[in-house]
């Protein structure tokens, strides 16, 4: 082949070529080059014309040599003369292009240079440089906003787009949230403007009609705005902001990561700008993708962190991890809280070291690991030594994990002091009784199981009851009543012997077991209690306890028999004690009753005289005159059981008032029915508040129902009621008194009784009215 041949090659190649000479200064150093010979495709590489370079020198071609052309002449002068191959990539400053170069030297002084156009190649190696970069920025940034918004401008610039947004999916809603926007800040907000809303952080409902066109594509080529907007906002406005704003093309791009969509990279081009970046956008929206899963994988980390951090900082017990050794490798504050040590000091700490010389809770404590390994739990209750060497009790759990063939331990240990006292409160209160302290039943009955054997005979069984409970708790409330039952329970407490066993079985009855006791120390005992007793009262009313007992002597006997025979001997005892008691009882109340209200004491003899006084002008037997007087003297007994501020009141009462007032014939009849030769008095005062017409109370009853001496008490306290002074009224005059008995005779009164009292005792010459109104008691 000839030179023609290989000269019309060179023309024809698309590969650029020149041939030069160097030229050195009068050291011998390369300065400057000249062109000899170039192609079409330099020509049309570089813009140069052959005319224009041929026989020159580049530093007349180049108005203003810069260092990178300097450089250049230093590696064409180096190949020129010292001969070699070489090639590298060079940015031409004049051309504003990318060129890779080979160059070679055919002979001393001359060289060849072959180069080609790679400005293409080298923009988008710079925008994946860019895109890693992005990356990098992306997942550092603690602000999510940013992070977007810096992408979406980037991916702009690289597309040669006029807008840019990024739009995340939520398949679970499927909705889009709009989270950046790029372009023109001035002009978005002419567009916000246009549309009525703000379209960053916008959700949007998927468009169907886009999803079908979308479908199946990773980028979508829409022709316009409008297409693009179309069931989004009215197309008037599409067309408006088309105009308005020069947007041509829209390019929908799918960001994807292993083919889920996680969101649309949207370009708005310009008017005559066609879209040509497929590959890297691409690229870049699939790179986005791995970006957001990973971004979202490291929230989600850093969240559970937070609040795996917050639960394991602010858990109720302490957190630890111990390694195989014992050493403690992570806590908690609750550390810090419990035991007192600071974090130098726990981190220099075994767990052996919490238990020193506590072998139970040593004991227990490996039980639980132990279980922990063969189990994967175990748990456990231990004694924990604190820094001042107190202990503190704790639950643990344990859990065995492990990691790199090195085992570990990690679990909770909470301070169960409250949980512990809160036990030994249902255990004291399982057996004992809460409103003394002793022993109640079933404490008594397994004890009396386990005492019941031939080493403790004689074995005696002392059954003790309080005379008088069940009329204290009527008349002064049951709060009296369990003031006594403590008082009783001291008193027994007392003069019992330490090792005894004292327990309440309920109500008003008492036990004691005595282990290896005979009747005689039985008998001393019981003297002692009594004693003790007599000193003792509970307000104004004395104590009194019956008692009865038995003693096993023969391990034959049975020990039901003989609480039994105890219980017999107890009741025969009380039988004989408890109505003096009652009677000691009920005239200590009418004391109180006095004692607390001077008035009622006066209005009760006034009305026991009357009675009497009553019965006399009836022709009644003197036995039952004794009798009114003595019902007269009690017909308010009940009172003692209300309210003091309501029987002081000055002023009226309010009806609440009455209602408690109105409680008190029942109260005294409860009183005096507990002493068995009071019955009937108990009825008469119950219905002293009866009316002829029946609209009385507490009953209700009518005429002749009503106990004869109810009856006459009824007058007898009506009366007085009407002649003595009130903080609120003064005593009526007697005629005024006279007319209202007559005014109700046979509707409040009976119209018999009421005649003989206004008769007989009013009217009287003898005077028994004015006897009985001149007495001051």
């Amino acid at each position: 082949m000839n030179d023609n041949f290989y000269k019309r090659v060179m023309e024809e190649s698309s590969t650029g070529y020149a041939y030069h000479k160097i030229i050195c200064d009068e050291e011998g150093i390369p300065c400057d080059y000249k062109f000899i010979e170039v192609n079409a495709a330099f020509e049309k590489l570089t813009g140069l014309k052959s005319s224009n370079v041929i026989g020159k020198k580049i530093s007349s071609i180049l108005s203003n040599i810069t260092q990178d052309e300097s450089h250049l002449i230093h590696v064409y002068g180096d190949i020129a003369i010292n001969g070699g191959k070489k090639e590298f990539e060079q940015f031409s400053e004049s051309s504003k292009r990318w060129y890779k170069i080979t160059v070679y030297s055919p002979e001393k002084y001359y060289f060849v240079t072959n180069f080609i156009d790679i400005t293409k190649e080298m923009s988008q190696f710079s925008e994946m440089e860019r895109l890693i970069q992005i990356s990098e920025e992306f997942l550092q940034t603690n602000e999510e906003k940013t992070g977007y918004e810096k992408i979406s401008d980037d991916f702009l610039k690289i597309c040669g787009a006029k807008y840019g947004a990024i739009s995340l999916f939520n398949e679970e809603e499927e909705t889009f949230t709009t989270v950046a926007i790029s372009g023109d800040k001035g002009l978005l907000k002419k567009v916000s403007r246009i549309i009525g809303f703000n379209m960053e952080e916008r959700k949007w409902n998927l468009n169907q009609v886009l999803h079908k066109k979308t479908k199946g594509r990773n980028i979508t080529h829409l022709y316009s705005l409008r297409e693009f907007l179309d069931g989004i906002i009215p197309k008037s406005i599409g067309i408006l902001l088309e105009k308005t704003f020069n947007i041509g093309e829209v390019i929908l791009i799918k960001i994807l990561k292993k083919d889920i969509m996680l969101g649309y990279f949207t370009l708005c081009m310009s008017k005559g700008e066609n879209f040509n970046k497929y590959t890297m956008a691409e690229v870049y929206t699939r790179q986005l993708g791995m970006l957001i899963s990973r971004k979202r994988a490291e929230d989600e980390l850093l969240h559970e962190k937070i609040l795996t951090d917050a639960i394991f900082y602010s858990a109720p017990g302490m957190l630890y991890l111990y390694d195989d050794q014992g050493r403690l490798l992570r806590w908690n504050k609750k550390h810090h809280d419990i035991t007192g040590y600071s974090s130098q000091e726990l981190s220099k700490m075994s767990l052996w070291d919490w238990y020193n010389g506590d072998e139970k809770s040593r004991v227990a404590v490996m039980e639980g690991l132990t279980k922990a390994v063969e189990e994967g739990f175990g748990d456990g209750e231990s004694e924990l030594r604190k820094k001042d060497g107190t202990t503190v009790p704790m639950y643990f759990t344990a859990s065995a994990l492990y990691l790199d063939d090195k085992q570990y331990f990690a679990g909770i240990a909470i301070d169960i002091t409250e949980r512990k006292k809160k036990e030994e409160e249902i255990f004291y209160l399982s057996y004992h009784d809460h409103l003394t302290g002793l022993y109640n039943r079933r404490f008594y009955e397994e004890e009396l199981k386990r005492l019941d054997t031939k080493r403790n005979l004689p074995m005696t069984i002392i059954m003790g009851d309080v005379n008088g409970l069940k009329l204290i708790n009527d008349s002064f409330g049951h709060f009296m009543g369990d003031e006594l039952i403590k008082k009783v329970a001291e008193v027994i407490r007392q003069g019992c012997r330490g090792d005894d066993i004292i327990a309440r079985l309920g109500g008003d009855e008492f036990v004691i077991i005595l282990p290896k006791t005979d009747a005689f120390e039985t008998e001393q005992i019981i003297k002692r209690i009594t004693k003790l007793s007599l000193s003792e009262k509970v307000g104004s009313i004395d104590i009194s306890i019956s008692f009865g007992y038995e003693t096993k002597k023969n391990k034959e006997e049975k020990i039901e028999d003989i609480f039994k025979n105890a219980e017999d001997h107890m009741y025969k005892k009380k039988l004989l004690e408890s109505p003096s008691m009652r009677g000691k009882t009920i005239k200590a109340i009418i004391n109180t009753l006095h004692e607390k209200n001077k008035r009622e004491e006066q209005h009760s003899h006034r009305v026991s005289s009357l009675c009497k006084s009553m019965g006399e002008a009836l022709g009644l037997p003197d036995y039952k005159n004794e009798e009114l007087k003595l019902v007269g003297l009690l017909h308010d007994i009940g009172k003692i059981a209300i309210d003091e501020n309501v029987l002081n009141k000055p002023a009226k009462l309010t009806q609440d008032e009455w209602k408690e007032i109105k409680r008190h014939p029942e109260i005294g009849y409860r009183i005096l029915n507990t002493v068995n030769d009071m019955s009937d008095m108990a009825k008469y005062v119950l219905y002293h508040h009866e009316r002829w017409d029946g609209k009385g109370y507490p009953k209700g009853l009518k005429g002749q129902e009503i106990p004869y001496v109810s009856r006459i008490i009824t007058i007898v306290d009506a009366y007085d009621a009407m002649t003595s002074e009130r903080s609120y009224r003064s005593a009526l005059p007697m005629e005024v008194v006279i007319d209202e008995l007559q005014r109700n005779s046979g509707i409040q009164f009976d119209p018999e009784l009421v005649a003989v009292f206004i008769e007989k005792i009013l009217n009287s010459s003898n005077s028994l009215y004015a006897n009985c109104k001149e007495k001051t008691y």
